[in-house]
């Protein structure tokens, strides 16, 4: 596949991931490689560079994975900005087909889309500041600091892309919503979370690990099991 790595139990249930802005897919791969692998035959979204919009982005990602799976029983996960692309691809799929996890993602209100804007355009100075904020940044590469920058330019880059996004209410749905954050998290807490229940017309739930924005990789065990639970309820 060319915007997906694919590994694991293939007779398993599918779990497609999208990781956070600017991830670094071998992180994402070799938590799952350690810790889901044996028990779901995973998709793990990569970056994807040539995409000039935020519409273009989600369509590309989407054609590829209906013309691959288009009538298996699957769950969504997205991290962070992944969550929002989630969002999208899984209108794509049946809601009796596919779930959803939006994990340490806010809904695009008008307050977040301005955020997005704002850190699209932020200097490139300003911006290493502001990801460093956030967290979850590796310590090698925090004490380098033209690697550090390199990095913050891909982050950026993906910012723009979310400055694109034109309107809010194409991310309601007629599917629940599973949402998932840390009692940590300075950057999706826990009342921004709680925002998702009014962009679905069916049932919203909200799951809680202690933790920060990364809580996945400090609560993998638990991570693995909430999304077990999910395949088989």
């Amino acid at each position: 596949m060319e915007h997906f790595v694919n590994f694991g139990a293939k007779h398993q249930p599918i779990l497609i991931i999208f990781p956070h802005a600017g991830a670094m897919p071998l992180q994402y791969i070799n938590w799952a490689k350690k810790y889901l692998a044996d028990e779901f035959n995973l998709f793990i979204a990569k970056k994807i560079t040539k995409a000039s919009c935020w519409d273009e982005l989600c369509q590309l990602y989407s054609q590829e994975l209906t013309q691959q799976l288009p009538d298996e029983p699957l769950l969504i996960f997205g991290h962070s900005m992944g969550g929002l692309i989630s969002n999208q691809i899984i209108q794509s799929f049946s809601p009796t087909q596919s779930k959803l996890v939006l994990s340490a993602i806010a809904p695009p209100d008008k307050n977040n889309l301005n955020r997005y804007q704002e850190l699209a355009e932020i200097p490139s100075q300003g911006f290493v500041t502001k990801i460093l904020e956030f967290g979850g940044i590796p310590q090698e590469l925090a004490q380098q600091p033209e690697l550090l920058m390199r990095y913050a330019e891909e982050i950026q880059a993906d910012f723009k892309l979310l400055a694109t996004i034109q309107n809010a209410e194409d991310f309601k749905l007629n599917q629940d919503i599973y949402a998932v954050g840390s009692l940590q998290d300075r950057v999706a807490p826990i009342n921004e979370l709680q925002k998702w229940k009014s962009y679905t017309s069916t049932n919203f739930h909200l799951k809680i690990f202690s933790g920060n924005h990364f809580y996945l990789f400090d609560n993998p065990t638990q991570v693995k099991d909430y999304l077990l639970e999910l395949m088989i309820s």
